[in-house]
């Protein structure tokens, strides 16, 4: 019975890790027109207190791409590559409200159809390199 209990266990916080975390809304103010006028932007995300996500949190941002290779049967390749941070502002058990901190642009960056974050990026807790 306990090697049945440690099975299950282990099968169940294997599942708990691969969950993938995502954007799943937006909210933005509305463009009046005005000359270097600054569009805020909300980012509603699936990831909380329960994840350990809590305001001030910064996270990575990824966006899967896909690409066919033409020399090689068409074969369809996934590239998972961060595209940006964001900063967590509020932060609930399972979801949590963030807002854009870097958006890597330029040498840093990948040239992307759209610019920005939208719904459907990844994001995960960033992990810092010393």
């Amino acid at each position: 019975m306990k090697l049945f209990f440690c099975f299950i266990t282990i099968f169940y916080f294997n599942l708990s890790a691969a969950e993938n975390y995502t954007v799943y809304a937006l909210n933005q103010d509305l463009p009046m027109g005005e000359p270097d006028e600054v569009i805020n932007k909300n980012f509603f995300l699936t990831i909380g207190k329960e994840q350990g996500v809590y305001p001030g949190a910064l996270l990575d941002v990824f966006r899967t791409l896909f690409v066919l290779n033409g020399s090689n049967s068409m074969e369809r390749i996934n590239h998972r590559v961060k595209i940006g941070e964001m900063r967590v502002i509020h932060s609930e058990n399972r979801a949590s409200v963030a807002v854009m901190e870097n958006l890597l642009k330029g040498e840093k960056g990948l040239v992307l159809q759209f610019k920005g974050f939208r719904i459907g990026d990844e994001v995960s807790p960033k992990i810092s390199s010393k």
